[in-house]
């Protein structure tokens, strides 16, 4: 074998240990020569052959993802194929399945009408969980069922009079008096007269969205640093109310995590002063992310959170769908092409959002109770994560959201999810 060739082998062997350490988490022998790679556990053996991180799909493997989901989901099928696992978990999860041509939604994300047509429904499930769960099969390992399950909110609003304005307020009067919503006029004159007095009369400042067991991992992204006023918005942390709701919130053991700004992936060396910022806003330090708007170019902004001291993100979500972004509710890590390397960062995949329902969807409570149960279903079923993220702005009952059920909605996901986990 010549020197190149060596080298090649090398950079690939170092490339499938980087997929085998993810989903195989006993030692395992591997080997690697010109044409497979050859996996040895527990006396199995598992085959498929070599490839790149350069790689792509091909139509078989498209076809055949796309007859898969369509189905009932089997594992026998795939046990019993050549069907290339680790290839495929590999491109789904690194996000190898959009089109060349990518058009950008108005807030600079990558949306789900970018994706080859055939994955608009093979990411109905969480294929790329089902792919590791069948080689762990193949080769007679025991599955770990263990779920973690993290109820998260983003605070981009704490006081809603630090962005609305007194014309704001008048707006809101009259439409609530216009449909005889008393409740809703009288919370409204509360709010914007004693709220930055008193808690009671701030329904921003609620907690419906956390449930504080240990079934239960609360975490909070707040934005250190605004920037884009039309984006960002305006949070006034020193005020007493404020205070003492965050507080509250660490009495209760919520996790803080820095809610990187609307502008943070044009301007990457702010995160070191929104992380300066968080530790005097919170007197701590956090290596968790959630980027605002989910505006996130993914794996290439990961290299801008490790600069940050990111350990962990949750920026990974379709916000018009609830397909499985990635293919997957489990974490795992990317893998950066240009540098030969995994990210640092574990990523974690958001499983549903409140303005999913609410602001693409615009489905009523019904329909998006059934679609969140059978999403978070599938994930109890096939992943190691859930991931709720629902706005303490959307829990308020009388917040400006036409037709408003998420105050119940989340109460009554969260209570589903300690029964499946009981």
């Amino acid at each position: 074998m010549v020197y190149g060739q060596k080298v090649l082998i090398i950079e690939i062997m170092i490339f499938i240990k980087y997929i085998l350490d993810q989903l195989i988490k006993l030692e395992y022998q591997l080997e690697i020569n010109d044409n497979f790679i050859l996996i040895e556990i527990n006396g199995k053996t598992y085959k498929e052959n070599i490839f790149d991180s350069k790689c792509r799909f091909d139509n078989d493997e498209i076809l055949y993802l796309s007859n898969f989901s369509a189905k009932e989901i089997v594992l026998n099928e795939l046990l019993n194929s050549d069907f290339p696992i680790l290839k495929c978990w590999y491109l789904i999860t690194n996000e190898k399945y959009f089109k060349e041509e990518i058009v950008l939604d108005k807030y600079g994300r990558v949306g789900q009408s970018n994706l080859i047509p055939e994955f608009l429904d093979i990411l109905k499930i969480p294929i790329a969980d089902i792919l590791k769960k069948a080689l762990l099969e193949k080769l007679n390992i025991k599955t770990d069922n263990s779920v973690s399950v993290y109820l998260t909110c983003d605070f981009d609003i704490l006081n809603i009079w630090d962005v609305w304005k007194f014309k704001d307020f008048l707006r809101e009067s009259f439409l609530a008096a216009k449909a005889i919503n008393f409740e809703k006029l009288f919370a409204t004159f509360y709010s914007y007269f004693f709220s930055r007095i008193s808690s009671n009369a701030n329904g921003f400042l609620n907690e419906r969205m956390y449930k504080y067991n240990d079934k239960f991992i609360n975490l909070g992204f707040f934005i250190s640093s605004p920037t884009n006023f039309k984006y960002d918005g305006k949070i006034n942390y020193h005020n007493r109310v404020v205070k003492s709701y965050i507080d509250r919130l660490k009495k209760n053991n919520v996790q803080f995590g820095l809610h990187t700004n609307f502008d943070t992936m044009i301007d990457a060396n702010s995160i070191f002063k929104q992380q300066i910022d968080f530790e005097n806003l919170f007197q701590q330090k956090t290596d968790l992310n959630r980027h605002h708007y989910l505006r996130f170019k993914f794996p290439e902004y990961l290299k801008t959170l490790e600069k940050g001291g990111i350990k962990k993100d949750f920026s990974i979500y379709f916000p018009e769908s609830t397909l499985f972004r990635a293919g997957t509710c489990s974490s795992f890590y990317a893998w950066n092409c240009e540098e030969g390397r995994p990210y640092e960062i574990e990523v974690i995949p958001t499983t549903l959002m409140d303005g999913t329902f609410s602001d693409y969807l615009f489905c009523e409570y019904d329909e998006a109770l059934s679609l969140s149960k059978n999403k978070i279903d599938l994930a109890l079923k096939y992943s190691n994560a859930v991931v709720l993220l629902w706005h303490n702005r959307s829990t308020y009952p009388f917040a400006n959201i036409e037709n408003n059920f998420h105050p119940k909605l989340i109460v009554e996901l969260i209570d589903y999810l300690e029964y499946r986990l009981n």
